[in-house]
Formats: C-alpha cells, structure tokens, sequence
C-alpha cells in the first residue's frame, strides 16, 4: 500500500507528462481503494467498488485543465481554475469528502461524484470504467467559490 505522499507523487507525474505531452492516453494506476473507503462508497452509492483501484489518464488531466484550468473562464462562472495543487490533493479529497453520491457520465456509465469543502467547493467526478479489471477513471473536477445553492 503506498503513502499519501507517494500517491501525489503518482498523481503529478501523471499530470507533468500530461502537460508535456500534446496528446496520448497514457494510463496509470495510482492508488487501491481500501476496505474501509469500500465500504463507504458502499454505503453511500451501492457501488462494491472492494478490491478496486484507481486510475487517471494523461488525456483527463489535459481535458481537466482545458474545460476547467482558465482563470479567465472560471471566473464568471463562479469557480476556481483547476490547478497542479489540486491535482496533489485528488486522493486526499476523494478519501475525504463531504458527500459521495452516484451518478452517470453523459456517455451513461456509472460514476461517483465527490464533494469537499476545501479553499472553494470541490466536485470530483470519477466513472467506473472497466468491471472487469476492477477500474474507476476520473474524468473531471471543477471548483467552486462556494457550494451552489441547490447543489448536491
């Protein structure tokens, strides 16, 4: 089992390639999801994600970073650009978050989304992407300046 730290390191090797790189999919594994996150994400969607790990691809980092890492655009929108910050906080947030709640992507897969107050509000979406090999891939994060009103 990694540590914290060795998992954001993970992460931000992921995003520097990412970064680096114009294009590619580059997929990397970053952390298990442990028994005792299980059988939260259990509780709270259904899903028995036991035995399940995580993943993230270069091409999520660039489309993070593309819809929701623009100071510019975030702005008017009520939000705070994704930064390479945040991504070091990813596995902290997603073990720690407000609330957990299903969902589905627009493509109608299976997803979790993860909320946490931190510096804004956080929404983490990941998809389960692959059952078989026991997968789940995220696919965005954005932030707010604060929980919008009516919002899960």
């Amino acid at each position: 089992m990694s540590t914290p730290d060795e998992i954001s390191a993970k992460i931000l090797a992921i995003f520097d390639a990412a970064m680096r790189r114009r294009s590619g999919y580059g997929v990397s594994e970053y952390a298990v999801i442990d028994d005792a996150e299980a059988d939260r994400i259990q509780r709270k969607t259904g899903f028995d994600l036991h035995g399940w790990s995580r993943d993230l691809t270069e091409d999520a980092v660039r489309h993070i970073r593309k819809k929701h890492g623009n100071p510019k655009t975030e702005e008017p929108r009520g939000q705070i650009a994704v930064t390479r910050e945040h991504f070091a906080k990813l596995h902290w947030i997603l073990k720690n978050a407000d609330e957990i709640t299903a969902t589905k992507t627009r493509q109608g897969l299976d997803a979790i989304r993860y909320e946490k107050q931190i510096n804004g509000y956080v929404v983490i979406i990941e998809e389960k992407r692959n059952d078989q090999e026991k997968k789940m891939s995220l696919t965005s994060i954005y932030i707010y300046k604060r929980k919008p009103a009516g919002d899960t």
